[in-house]
């Protein structure tokens, strides 16, 4: 076995436990996550909630509501109800929607709080503002099968169903119309039958396809068939792939394999930043900052290295902290991250 990709995640833990001494807060979050799945060492329950806590303590959404769920349902810590309530009070003041959304429960259904119908809907408001489609048909899903120790309530299950299909989700509109049938007499489908049917579904085959290209993409590049690579990644760039975005950006930009155009590259990059590459936005961070090919803007640098660290790519924390002493409140000013 090469030792260098045993060496490797242990250095990336190291620099983790650097950066939290130094107070970024995200990295404090992302290793209590190393210490809680165990993919890169073995769970280790005791640095678990070290890193838990010192990451909820420096305001993680994330770490907040995974100390919610340990409260309220035990393990590691014992079961504590009003913690749990203390928690997730602190989670929704930061406009953190899944902890609005929780919030509205406590108070819709008295957990360790009186009911409150107008408190309730108060924050499920604020939850919707918030939110997105994804997390509708998450907040749709839990009235509707009682998950989360929530209580079946289809009428609310409804409601959010159709804040997501508002929003443009097939998904939303189908569960719409699924809990829509139940209401009529109509069969009523269980979770996993749910999710099969989404797979028939325009965009989750609009997914696939553009997986598909990308993919048959690769394996030409790989075998030295670049018309047909380039074709393939033109095709997934069509349909909104990230990845196929980037590449066809390199590609122009590099020349080797189709000829060099910037102006094509710099297209391409941008609309893979606005995709969710984090590659691109980092790298469009580094032009932007240090004014190669497009004028110099340390604003707009920020923002894209902000970017990154919204879709998960730490690195952006690295470079916003040659700007800032506490870049992850830059980041929480201006993405709402939701994991």
């Amino acid at each position: 076995m090469d030792r260098r990709i045993v060496k490797a995640p242990l250095l990336a833990i190291e620099e983790y436990k650097r950066s939290a001494s130094r107070g970024c807060a995200r990295a404090k979050w992302e290793l209590a996550k190393i210490y809680r799945d165990g993919d890169i060492v073995e769970p280790n329950p005791y640095e678990f909630m070290h890193w838990l806590t010192a990451a909820a303590d420096a305001g993680i959404p994330e770490a907040m509501m995974e100390l919610v769920v340990r409260y309220r349902c035990g393990g590691l810590v014992l079961k504590d109800p009003s913690m749990a309530f203390e928690w997730l009070r602190k989670v929704a003041e930061q406009n953190y929607p899944l902890g609005e959304f929780f919030m509205g429960c406590a108070y819709l259904q008295g957990w360790n709080v009186e009911k409150d119908a107008a408190e309730a809907e108060a924050y499920f408001q604020r939850a919707r503002e918030h939110g997105d489609a994804d997390l509708f048909i998450r907040f749709g899903r839990n009235f509707e099968f009682g998950m989360a120790g929530i209580e079946v309530d289809l009428e609310r299950a409804k409601y959010w169903y159709k804040c997501a299909a508002d929003m443009g989700s097939d998904r939303g509109y189908y569960s719409l119309l699924a809990v829509e049938k139940v209401a009529k007499g109509g069969r009523y489908e269980t979770p996993e039958e749910r999710d099969r049917s989404f797979n028939d579904l325009p965009s989750v085959q609009e997914v696939r396809r553009r997986n598909k290209m990308l993919e048959e993409g690769d394996i030409h590049m790989e075998q030295g068939y670049y018309d047909k690579a380039v074709d393939r990644y033109m095709k997934a760039a069509d349909l909104g792939n990230a990845e196929a975005l980037y590449m066809l950006a390199i590609l122009y930009h590099d020349g080797e394999i189709v000829r060099r155009n910037d102006d094509i590259s710099y297209d391409y990059l941008d609309r893979a930043a606005i995709a969710g590459s984090t590659d691109a936005q980092l790298q469009l961070g580094k032009i932007y900052e240090e004014g190669r090919g497009r004028k110099q803007d340390r604003e707009r640098a920020l923002e894209m290295y902000a970017m990154a660290v919204a879709n998960g790519n730490l690195i952006g924390y690295y470079e916003l902290s040659r700007f800032m002493d506490h870049p992850e409140k830059f980041v929480r000013q201006r993405y709402r991250i939701v994991r």
